[in-house]
């Protein structure tokens, strides 16, 4: 083994490194879906997110998608369709679209009538700006 056991343990730490672009997806089946669904999901490093699209493969009515986070308002809000849609955070400021290591982010669905989705996706893009093992040591040390 040329690098010897310093390189298995390297291997084993590998996470996303700073500058990498990382599709975050969430997926709910119509069954997870009920009035107002919320799903809370903590950031496991500092991104920015660059940007919010979402589908479903049936909506029976004009349900709703949103996504904050909790240190802003609503970062990208818009109706479900069957057909992919691109949220516009053009216009979101850095305090919403800034995300720290442990923030949670924070995703909405409201059903406005009795309306059904089903197969609901969310996939948020982020920039990671920062990437930290939970020992504390960063992704891009010397000697990971």
């Amino acid at each position: 083994m040329p690098f010897g056991d310093r390189h298995l343990q390297r291997e084993a730490k590998r996470g996303p490194m700073t500058g990498q672009i990382v599709p975050l997806v969430f997926t709910f089946g119509q069954t997870q879906l009920s009035a107002t669904t919320v799903l809370d999901w903590e950031a496991p490093f500092e991104c920015r997110i660059m940007a919010v699209t979402h589908t479903a493969s049936a909506e029976s009515g004009a349900s709703t998608i949103e996504v904050d986070t909790t240190t802003g308002g609503v970062l990208a809000a818009s109706v479900v369709a069957t057909g992919g849609v691109v949220a516009d955070i053009s216009g979101a400021t850095s305090a919403n679209r800034d995300v720290a290591a442990s923030e949670q982010i924070i995703i909405t669905w409201t059903d406005t009538s009795t309306d059904t989705c089903d197969d609901l996706v969310v996939c948020i893009v982020v920039l990671v700006q920062d990437f930290m093992w939970t020992d504390g040591s960063t992704s891009d040390e010397a000697n990971d």
